[in-house]
């Protein structure tokens, strides 16, 4: 008799296909989501401690330097460049997390809306 009762407390309900396949998408795109904010601190933090690194080895000099034609135009294309390269880096943060929002309130809206949700 005893052993009757704890199959009976062992067994559970076998999931369809359809149950199985909405918790992965479900529980995928969670995981996706997390994956991009993550991914997106991990570059805001390189960014502020790369900010911080060159602050320190930055000296200030209270006397005036000259500075060459050719070195000024060299430093403007720097400048120029490196705003570039982060302004694409933060677009591109940006729009990941935000595709990352648009395909996890998708899911979500698809999940509810089925049979299953």
């Amino acid at each position: 008799m005893q052993d009757n009762q704890e199959n009976q407390l062992v067994k559970k309900p076998k999931k369809s296909f359809a149950d199985k396949f909405s918790t992965f998408l479900y529980k995928g795109g969670s995981l996706a989501k997390k994956g991009m904010i993550s991914g997106a601190k991990f570059v805001a933090k390189g960014v502020e401690k790369g900010g911080c690194y060159i602050k320190s080895k930055i000296k200030t000099n209270k006397t005036a330097t000259k500075i060459s034609n050719g070195t000024m135009a060299k430093i403007k294309m720097a400048k120029v460049t490196t705003n570039a390269v982060f302004n694409f880096a933060s677009t591109s943060v940006k729009g990941l997390i935000k595709m990352g929002g648009k395909i996890g309130n998708e899911m979500v809206n698809n999940f509810e809306k089925s049979e299953k949700g």
